[in-house]
């Protein structure tokens, strides 16, 4: 036999229940949108390399699935290829160029959704900077011990 007590809780949890849901809902359709409509951005990868390769003449792109990239130059013969791993918050793409010898001669960041704040302390610190000169044959150990 139901009391009044057990039927005021009941319809408590139900109305917890029904917020609850409600919130599921609410938090999927803006991730749906968000996937949509921000999320895939648009990247122009030859005027990336445009615009960090001095004298640029030819930009071929490369066989395969990966956004990779010959690059002629009056300096010589450079390649850009780009992939990606998972940060803290989101997926982020990188374009390490490099030139005949296998050196880093840049890495530039094309897509990221990180924390503005830490992806700025990145930049501001000139991260990215301490790959240049780097072999891509032999193991990075950035910021190792001296």
């Amino acid at each position: 036999m139901k009391t009044k007590k057990n039927k005021a809780e009941l319809e408590n949890r139900r109305g917890w229940e029904y917020y609850y849901q409600f919130s599921l809902l609410l938090t999927a359709i803006i991730a749906i949108l968000y996937g949509v409509f921000w999320a895939p951005q648009s990247v122009d990868y030859k005027g990336i390399i445009q615009k960090n390769v001095l004298g640029v003449i030819s930009i071929e792109k490369m066989m395969g699935n990966q956004h990779a990239y010959k690059i002629d130059t009056a300096q010589g013969r450079f390649y850009a290829v780009c992939d990606s791993a998972i940060g803290y918050q989101s997926k982020v793409e990188a374009m390490t160029i490099v030139n005949e010898k296998g050196l880093i001669e840049k890495v530039i960041i094309t897509k990221q959704g990180e924390t503005p704040v830490f992806f700025e302390r990145l930049t501001d610190q000139k991260y990215f900077d301490g790959f240049q000169g780097l072999a891509i044959k032999e193991p990075i150990y950035l910021g190792a011990a001296e």
